[in-house]
């Protein structure tokens, strides 16, 4: 029930959010966005609730199968649900947004959605603003992945968002590395070359040529 109420408030949320940014009218615009705010935080709080409550149980030969089915539902719901909350609601909460992630990165099983979901957690530290917790949390991916698309775009756009000059070299680094790796299809990589057009052409930056993503191999002795 709980999951069921998290789902309900996040989806209601999103219909009352987009809405409320198409209307021309003032009033209705800030009621719209208000109401969906508390949306938000009501999906976090069932979310919340039901995370608890499935870890809370104590797994038995005939319950494990259901239980882990459930604690993987609800911690998915949770990390969604704090996803919106941190983006759209309090800002202060993307730490626990991406924390939430990285629990659900845990314990889910498909590889495929274990790649989403951690895209999905650096995308959220950027929307909210965490700047630099997202050019940290990208960089350590990138040590292990220096191909990695969305940790390279994620790392870049955290630099250009901070303002600082200083930085502007760094940022195009990654985003030209995006740019080379990511697909055309991608729907995310024209906002990283508007990014990167801007810094060249404004900015005056040269992407410098990244480091091979692999290391030479060694000679016999």
């Amino acid at each position: 029930l709980l999951i069921k109420l998290s789902e309900a408030y996040r989806m209601r949320a999103v219909d009352r959010f987009n809405a409320a940014i198409k209307t021309t009218d003032n009033d209705a615009k800030t009621q719209g966005l208000d109401a969906a705010r508390k949306d938000w935080t009501e999906s976090a709080a069932n979310a919340n609730k039901a995370f608890e409550v499935v870890n809370s149980l104590t797994p038995t030969a005939d319950n494990q199968a259901t239980l882990a089915q459930n604690k993987l539902a609800a911690t998915t719901v949770r990390a969604l649900a704090l996803h919106f909350v941190a983006t759209k609601v309090d800002q202060t909460q993307a730490q626990a947004a991406w924390e939430a992630y990285q629990q659900l990165i845990a314990i889910e099983t498909d590889s495929a959605k274990k790649t989403k979901y951690k895209a999905d957690a650096l995308q959220t530290l950027l929307d909210a603003g965490a700047n630099d917790l997202a050019l940290q949390e990208s960089q350590k991916v990138l040590a292990e992945e220096p191909d990695n698309v969305d940790a390279n775009r994620i790392a870049g756009l955290a630099l250009f968002a901070t303002g600082d000059k200083t930085k502007f070299q760094q940022a195009a680094n990654y985003l030209q590395h995006f740019v080379d790796k990511a697909p055309d299809t991608d729907p995310l990589k024209q906002s990283a070359k508007d990014a990167l057009d801007y810094l060249k052409t404004a900015e005056n930056i040269k992407p410098e040529k990244t480091q091979p993503s692999r290391a030479p191999a060694r000679r016999r002795p």
